[in-house]
């Protein structure tokens, strides 16, 4: 890994039907876990678990939509980060009551969320710190496995790459080590970050692209642009 991408393209396309399949099932585990830890800070315990009825399922003879699939082009078509968004949906929108999923394709929702973003959507200087941040973290992981082989350990440098790629320990965004594996042709690793990745991207992309420069595949930059600009003409 030479420490600097080389902006090669991203070889395989994704299709709108993968990336809304992934960011749905992202979301409902995101909501789930959210939703518990809400319910047990007011009834003191929770086990709850979505079912038929947000998940797409026959209730009373009835075929219900999938919540988890609107939710999620609610929030490509919006240029929302998941975590934040879910977040503001579970645990602030309403104090005083306990939310419903279909806070997550709510207008009122979104207005109250983008009033308040400014407090949570990443300015450009943060951009810089925290890429900045990230070389840094990645030049350290490299100089150990380096040492490491000094030592005798056997690491190709194959198992290297991965092996940095996979440490959750090393502090680097899903569209940072996404843009690596692009970069060393690990296209597996590069299709299980491509989702996260792209949510990363539009949350800010005009600060990405300027700050990220060709660390970011133009490919990349296209395809997490055209998915979210086909989302906004569907509405």
């Amino acid at each position: 890994m030479n420490g600097k991408l080389k902006g090669r393209k991203v070889k395989r396309v994704r299709s709108t039907h993968s990336v809304i399949e992934d960011l749905s099932g992202m979301i409902k585990t995101v909501y789930t876990e959210a939703y518990r830890r809400r319910e047990s800070a007011i009834k003191g315990r929770s086990n709850w678990t979505p079912g038929d009825w947000w998940n797409g399922g026959v209730v009373r003879g009835v075929k219900r939509p999938n919540i988890w699939d609107r939710a999620a082009r609610f929030v490509l078509q919006h240029r929302l980060s998941v975590l934040p968004f879910v977040s503001f949906a579970v645990f602030e929108f309403s104090k005083r009551a306990l939310p419903r999923p279909t806070h997550l394709v709510s207008k009122p929702v979104l207005e109250s969320f983008r009033q308040s973003e400014q407090d949570i959507k990443q300015s450009r200087e943060s951009i810089v710190v925290a890429f900045d941040g990230q070389r840094h973290a990645l030049a350290l992981a490299l100089d150990w496995y380096d040492d490491a082989k000094e030592l005798g350990i056997p690491f190709t440098d194959e198992e290297i790459k991965r092996q940095v790629l996979l440490d959750t320990g090393v502090q680097m965004s899903a569209l940072f080590r996404y843009c690596l594996a692009e970069s060393e042709g690990l296209t597996d690793l590069a299709s299980d970050l491509f989702t996260a990745a792209v949510l990363q991207f539009m949350s800010a992309p005009k600060a990405y692209a300027g700050v990220w420069g060709e660390w970011i595949p133009v490919r990349f930059r296209e395809e997490a642009q055209q998915l979210c600009r086909y989302e906004r003409e569907k509405v």
